[in-house]
């Protein structure tokens, strides 16, 4: 990539890549890839798995760029974010039709679902909707049919534990 492309904004870039410039691929590519990467893989904690799904929102991205424009968000890069955690949520934790049902995700190894293992049965089903499925506080309100204070509290104790955690 020249020089001066690697400078071209992000309305630029989302102009050439509609039109399928290859060099425009390339440049959202090497912008891109290794912090999504790094979220994929702390979602899904196996690398070849999220090997496989950069390489599929890549794909996605570069045959529907022009959905970013309808998509409602301000940068480029927070509608990829958003696209690449959908993707590892969707691989790896599959939605049980039972809600008090705390087994939502499968089991591995990622250090999010190490430290969502430890917490109370309640603050794991409000953070694993959160962050997982990545739910806004007012619908896991309605779908645990509890008020939004509620749902604040336990997603307060579960960040407090998740700082813990850290240390």
């Amino acid at each position: 990539m020249h020089q001066e492309n690697a400078h071209i904004s992000e309305h630029e870039l989302l102009q050439l890549l509609i039109a399928g410039n290859p060099l425009a691929k390339k440049l959202l590519y090497e912008r891109y890839a290794a912090p999504l990467y790094g979220i994929m893989l702390q979602i899904v904690g196996d690398p070849v798995k999220a090997n496989d799904l950069i390489i599929k929102l890549f794909s996605y991205c570069f045959q529907n760029a022009s959905a970013y424009s309808t998509s409602g968000y301000h940068n480029l890069f927070t509608w990829l974010f958003k696209k690449a955690r959908e993707y590892a949520v969707e691989s790896s934790l599959p939605i049980t039709s039972n809600h008090n049902d705390t087994s939502l995700v499968k089991r591995s190894n990622s250090s999010f679902q190490v430290f969502a293992d430890t917490l109370a049965a309640d603050e794991q089903l409000v953070f694993r909707l959160s962050f997982f499925n990545g739910l806004s506080r007012a619908a896991i309100g309605r779908l645990l049919a509890k008020d939004e204070e509620e749902i604040n509290l336990l997603l307060k104790q579960a960040m407090v534990a998740f700082r813990k955690f850290l240390h």
